[in-house]
């Protein structure tokens, strides 16, 4: 009942995330017990653990906080036991450097050269607007032709790509209400688009699909349809291997948060 409630007040993406974070790390300890059977004592050794294991413990302790009070309002229970538990706080080893998960401007300079000289031109393209505008790779992913303006120089996000209920991709209105923007962008990225532009209209040809379809995206497999969301996160390994760093390769979203120069 819960689950069918909370799924109509959010977004599907956001729900399915929810869900997998509930029967993986909820469900399985407390899924054999009546939630008023649970007690306080229960609660706070889970969130005890859950701070030294899992990143986003207090999303599950919110979650199962969520279902407490559903309950309540439901008249099926009186009281929330989770407000009864002191929330732990994950404590900072010192000494230890964290990972660090964004570029230098050496690295992504090697990066994208790298990907300009042995990927793909769509990939290049990929990155390099990737690193200009600061876009996260799913608005990026739902990037629209029609959403490009060329002769202003920028790109008005929109969408963004986002996975469903049964795996599906479909896109979404953006994270949050400010992030339906426009973001300008720099003559060497807009050149770069142009002419993946060119490109992808012969490739689509080559392919058999229509090159003047409304809705096209800027990043399209060889169906024409969406890239998997993690595909680039891929890719990214690939290349930053190929590099001369030796240290774990970043991942995809620490890309934007240096500006190609």
């Amino acid at each position: 009942m819960w689950k069918e409630n909370y799924e109509y007040t959010i977004k599907e993406s956001t729900f399915v995330k929810t869900v997998l974070q509930y029967e993986v790390h909820i469900l399985s300890i407390f899924g054999d017990k009546y939630i008023d059977k649970i007690t306080v004592a229960e609660l706070q050794k889970f969130a005890n653990k859950k701070v030294k294991t899992y990143k986003n413990y207090r999303d599950l302790i919110n979650d199962i906080s969520r279902i407490y009070e559903y309950a309540i309002k439901m008249e099926l229970i009186k009281d929330n036991p989770t407000k009864h538990i002191t929330i732990p706080r994950r404590k900072e080893d010192v000494g230890i450097e964290k990972r660090r998960n964004y570029y230098t401007k050496e690295e992504l300079k090697q990066f994208l050269t790298l990907c300009q000289e042995q990927q793909p031109y769509y990939v290049f393209t990929f990155f390099q607007l990737l690193s200009a505008s600061g876009c996260r790779q799913g608005e990026l992913l739902g990037l629209e032709w029609r959403n490009v303006d060329f002769e202003n120089k920028c790109i008005h996000v929109v969408q963004t790509l986002a996975r469903g209920k049964n795996d599906r991709l479909y896109m979404e209105q953006p994270k949050t209400k400010h992030s339906k923007r426009t973001v300008s962008l720099d003559d060497y990225t807009l050149l770069i688009l142009k002419q993946w532009h060119i490109g992808q209209k012969e490739r689509l040809v080559k392919l058999g699909h229509k090159s003047k379809k409304e809705h096209q995206l800027v990043f399209a497999n060889e169906e024409n349809e969406c890239y998997q969301l993690s595909s680039h996160e891929r890719g990214c390994c690939k290349i930053f291997a190929r590099t001369t760093y030796t240290r774990s390769p970043f991942t995809v979203s620490g890309i934007p948060t240096l500006p190609c120069c």
